[in-house]
């Protein structure tokens, strides 16, 4: 019987308990059948603050609807949300005295959600199985409306590299959602 090596044996104990913490859990925007459409002639106004969030590596307790759009600084109380005549989104909201508007490209999916990715940046050598390198920053947004009219926003994030075995980053799925203000 032959002997494994000592490196391969840490390696394999590494690896082992890597996998072991790592989370597996798994976080779905909502079902069709538990959301209300999106479409290009909605127009709703949402507290900015979120009052539940729920999923895997959410960045905080609380986010906000436009620390989700990544607009700085995120003070607004409300925020207001339509859509253009090419499906573009326009988020509407208060800095001071002044109304800002901020617009994204996106397009409306077939369970009725609305996406827009703000960052989308893959690179892999080679592809598919990037052994060599790989570099890894996205981040989508869905927008749903649950059952009650509240806002829900799947956020989907990866900000991953390797060179050869050396590895580092995270990844997160979570829903974050924003009551109406007329709610």
């Amino acid at each position: 019987m032959t002997k494994l090596p000592t490196y391969l044996l840490c390696y394999l104990c590494i690896f082992t308990i890597t996998a072991s913490l790592t989370s597996c859990g798994k976080t779905e925007p909502l079902r069709k059948k538990n959301s209300l459409p999106l479409n290009s002639q909605f127009k709703g106004k949402f507290h900015n603050q979120s009052f539940q969030i729920s999923g895997r590596n959410p960045y905080q307790d609380h986010t906000s609807i436009l620390q989700e759009l990544e607009i700085y600084p995120h003070v607004s109380e409300s925020i207001q949300i339509e859509f253009g005549l090419s499906n573009e989104l326009y988020i509407h909201y208060q800095k001071g005295d002044d109304t800002l508007t901020s617009i994204f490209e996106g397009k409306f999916k077939k369970n009725g959600s609305y996406q827009i990715w703000l960052r989308r940046k893959r690179i892999e050598i080679p592809p598919l199985f990037p052994i060599i390198y790989s570099r890894v920053d996205i981040k989508r947004l869905r927008f749903h409306l649950d059952l009650e009219n509240n806002l829900v926003i799947h956020n989907k994030w990866a900000r991953t590299a390797n060179i050869f075995i050396l590895a580092g980053g995270a990844s997160g799925k979570y829903n974050s959602f924003y009551h109406s203000v007329f709610h």
